[in-house]
């Protein structure tokens, strides 16, 4: 039984000033293609942002592991992913600021995600890979996640006030791509997860409570758990054709068909340009 601790989260990343949004799409990774990608480290390489009006850098806060590589990619297209490792004793967080402060916007983030299977001691847990919602505007608050356990395959939430790590009842094959999407409702305060299009639950409410708006969507890499083996463990996960959307001012019509637009109409990669620790 996983032991009810929330996930740990190390330094926030700096945070970058960014103009309010005008657009539908925040970020776009552009499936870590080039030209706007090389091969290489993560950090500090650009993603398209407002529409493909501008561009962002790629910031790391923490440990572990992120490089654009060419030897795993999604199916659909394209010569690059993401791929993370974690390390030993140490969680990282790889972002893209892009803050949204209309406290009735819906943001959507999606992303593909092939996660390795990891294997450790009997009873230990992770790493975890998948991404962390936050708001940085004031002070440091997490609104909340969807990450997959390597050890278990488990897809996992974190509860609201205690940020415990919470089985969703699905879990996913290792060494496969799937699809992820967390909508985050800065009007209710709560986020909805999904994978391959079908939710997970009900929504659930922002880990840290109300928020007046999101600034970044971060990659992670984390421990599974708090003990020492958990704390040890190594893993891998490849990321791809990674998106942050916004609807402004949404009415519920709105947003059933952005929703659907999503599900059905998905950018392929080649489709070119357009935390501190928790006690």
């Amino acid at each position: 039984m996983r032991p009810s601790l929330p996930l740990i989260l190390w330094a926030a990343l700096p945070l970058v000033a960014s103009p309010a949004f005008s657009t539908t799409t925040l970020v776009d990774s552009q499936g870590f293609e080039g030209p706007l990608n090389n091969l290489g480290p993560l950090a500090g390489q650009v993603a398209s942002t407002q529409d493909g009006s501008g561009t962002a850098v790629w910031q790391e806060s923490g440990g572990g592991q992120a490089v654009i590589q060419d030897a795993v990619v999604a199916p659909g297209g394209g010569d690059q992913a993401a791929r993370i490792d974690r390390l030993a004793g140490t969680d990282g967080y790889w972002g893209v600021f892009e803050p949204v402060t209309s406290g009735s916007a819906v943001v959507f983030v999606e992303w593909d995600m092939r996660v390795e299977a990891a294997t450790g001691p009997a009873g230990s847990f992770g790493p975890l890979f998948g991404v962390s919602i936050f708001n940085q505007e004031e002070s440091l608050s997490l609104l909340g996640s969807l990450t997959v356990d390597s050890t278990t395959l488990e897809v996992l939430s974190q509860a609201t006030g205690t940020g415990f790590l919470t089985p969703t009842g699905l879990t996913v094959a290792p060494g496969a791509w799937n699809h992820f999407r967390i909508e985050v409702d800065l009007g209710t305060d709560q986020y909805r997860l999904f994978v391959n299009d079908a939710p997970t639950g009900p929504a659930i409410g922002f880990v840290d409570g109300p928020a007046a708006g999101f600034t970044d969507a971060s990659l992670t890499a984390a421990a599974g758990a708090g003990d020492p083996a958990s704390l040890a463990l190594t893993g891998t996960a490849y990321f791809d054709n990674f998106q942050i959307m916004v609807v402004p001012e949404p009415t519920s019509p709105a947003l059933m068909i952005f929703g659907g637009l999503l599900a059905s109409g998905r950018r392929s990669r080649k489709d070119g340009p357009a935390g501190p620790p928790r006690d």
